[in-house]
């Protein structure tokens, strides 16, 4: 892969990126709706990652390369996640942290808490489609890139991870461990995995993904 002056295919990019902006939509009503069960909310987060890797991993692809992927090629890229920025971890869904109390997993999820970061995510996600159908990265290197990216799978970690906590209760926790726990990624899927940004996908068997 490049590292610097990458061509990408912006039609590509932009309709992937559309369609998990239409998946956070979606969450967003689904969740307004009650639907904000745990099982739940990780399908609709681990649909939103998909659409994100797709779009990462296609960026080089014109309509005939998208047609022509095998379903395998398809499922790999999917669930292969790059790690923008170098700072995501894999970890387990009972991963425990001090900015997440123990007693929150009993409560209601926090719905206000929950759609604020989410659509921080869909902000973020729409200001990186604009650029995209506007062609400012049709040519840019992988590191700028992936700074267009990071944010958005920060913002989903972080509706994940305090989605039981209240904003007054966010409020008191030090930065710094909302700031780790922008980068703690779960597994949505039972075979995503992080792979570094400047590489393609392998086969699953190739890739120790763990969580830690």
């Amino acid at each position: 892969m490049q590292n610097s002056g990458e061509s990408i295919n912006r039609y590509t990019v932009a309709f992937q990126l559309n369609e998990a902006l239409q998946a956070i939509a979606f969450t967003l009503q689904e969740i307004e709706h009650g639907k904000d069960t745990d099982p739940a909310i990780w399908v609709f987060l681990g649909d939103i990652l998909n659409h994100l890797c797709l779009a990462w991993h296609r960026r080089r692809f014109g309509p005939d390369e998208v047609a022509q992927e095998s379903r395998e090629e398809y499922e790999r890229r999917s669930v292969s996640v790059p790690n923008w920025g170098g700072r995501f971890r894999l970890v387990e869904f009972t991963a425990s942290h001090a900015a997440v109390a123990p007693h929150l997993p009993r409560r209601k999820i926090d719905r206000s808490t929950a759609g604020k970061y989410l659509r921080e995510a869909e902000v973020t996600l729409q200001n990186l489609v604009g650029k995209i159908e506007a062609g400012q990265l049709d040519v840019c290197d992988t590191s700028t890139l992936a700074d267009n990216f990071e944010p958005v799978l920060c913002n989903l970690c972080l509706a994940w991870h305090l989605r039981y906590s209240s904003g007054e209760e966010i409020s008191s926790l030090d930065p710094s461990a909302i700031n780790e726990l922008r980068s703690w990624m779960p597994p949505w899927q039972w075979n995503i995995h992080l792979i570094p940004a400047r590489e393609e996908p392998t086969d699953r068997s190739e890739i120790d993904a763990t969580p830690k």
